[in-house]
Formats: structure tokens, C-alpha cells, sequence
């Protein structure tokens, strides 16, 4: 079960292949890439998905990581472009 979580904003995100079993992901601020992540698409209902790098997270608005835990983002709304960062 997740811990935490945060929402990246859409205009900050693009998925590449849209509809494709393994999506490709940018992730955008004030115009340019910080992270290309590609991971097959999580379950609608799983806790799991891409797992972010870390020295990338301050970037996204993210700065405190509970001690021990892993860090994964998952597509919420295709029409809203949001990313849930899962601490779990």
C-alpha cells in the first residue's frame, strides 16, 4: 500500500506511444526532457509502475522520500495527464 503520493501536473508529462502495452514516457519542465522513462503500463488498481530516479525527483516538486521506500509513478487519467509518484 502506498505511503504517500504526489501529483505530477500534465503539462509536465507526454506519453510517446499512446495506447501501446509499453508506454514511453517524457517528463517536461519549462521545455525541456528531465526524465524519458519506458515501462510496460501498471493495472488500473496496482500500486506499482515506473520507478522514478531519484536525483530527478527535486525537479518534479518532489523532495522528501520516506527512509526505505521505493518510489514508482503511474498514469491516473489519460484525459487529465496526471502522474501519481507512489511512495511504497
Amino acid at each position: 500500500m502506498p505511503t504517500s503520493a504526489h501529483i505530477v501536473p500534465g503539462d509536465q508529462w507526454t506519453v510517446i506511444n499512446e495506447g501501446a502495452s509499453n508506454q514511453l514516457i517524457q517528463m517536461r519542465s519549462e521545455g525541456r526532457v528531465l526524465v524519458y522513462l519506458g515501462a510496460a503500463a501498471p493495472a488500473e488498481d496496482a500500486n506499482d509502475g515506473i520507478i522514478l530516479s531519484q536525483q530527478k525527483l527535486p525537479e518534479l516538486g518532489i523532495s522528501v522520500i520516506p527512509a526505505g521506500e521505493s518510489v514508482y509513478c503511474k498514469a491516473l487519467d489519460s484525459t487529465e495527464q496526471s502522474i501519481q509518484v507512489i511512495y511504497s
